[in-house]
């Protein structure tokens, strides 16, 4: 399906077929869909319940994924990303100014790269997800609910809570539990958060 608006919102849902859709100036909703490709420029985007790989681009908008599975390629210039419930192997979430969520399972053999220039970085994961993980931001801490074990030169200043809390003018490498897919958290001047839940 192939739905194109300069002036007003795109509403599908219950198609269970691959979905373009693009607006100019509205949101666009998508749900019980395969696969997306989706482009708004000012506007927000809302896919759940997606079953193939989304691909959304927002200019000046949010981009707001539930319960997707497949990969996930989306990016904003001006707006938040929130990845919710995603199964996915590949995950590609990239925005200029504003945070990015990703709320997920992680796979043993998956890449992710979650990056935010100007916000905030949150990744939740199971309690026993196992990655390696590379985060890196300039002006920010680097918090982890999971032990963080330090690179030769890398100096621990202290902890909060039960996690661990690093100044991170620089680039972190450590691992997750057993290790397996690659996450990759980026934040120039934003703090980036690692949880556990389960």
């Amino acid at each position: 399906m192939v739905a194109h608006t300069r002036s007003g919102g795109v509403t599908i849902r219950s198609t269970r077929g691959d979905v373009e859709a693009s607006a100019l100036d509205g949101d666009i909703q998508l749900r019980d869909v395969a696969g997306v490709n989706a482009q708004a420029v000012n506007g927000d985007i809302l896919v759940a319940a997606a079953t193939g790989t989304v691909r959304a681009q927002a200019t000046s908008g949010a981009v707001t994924l539930t319960d997707v599975r497949g990969d996930i390629d989306i990016g904003s210039v001006s707006g938040d990303l929130t990845i919710k419930r995603a199964v996915s192997r590949h995950v590609n979430a990239r925005t200029t100014s504003g945070e990015v969520t990703f709320d997920g399972a992680l796979d043993a053999n998956g890449v992710y790269v979650l990056a935010s220039h100007s916000g905030d970085v949150t990744l939740a994961i199971p309690r026993n997800a196992g990655a390696q993980v590379d985060a890196s931001t300039w002006s920010g801490s680097v918090n982890s609910d999971f032990p963080i074990r330090l690179q030769p030169g890398q100096v621990m200043l202290g902890q909060t809570g039960q996690g661990n809390r690093i100044t991170a003018a620089k680039h972190y490498t450590f691992q997750i539990g057993a290790g397996g897919g690659r996450v990759t958290v980026e934040s120039f001047s934003g703090d980036i958060t690692i949880n556990s839940r389960g």
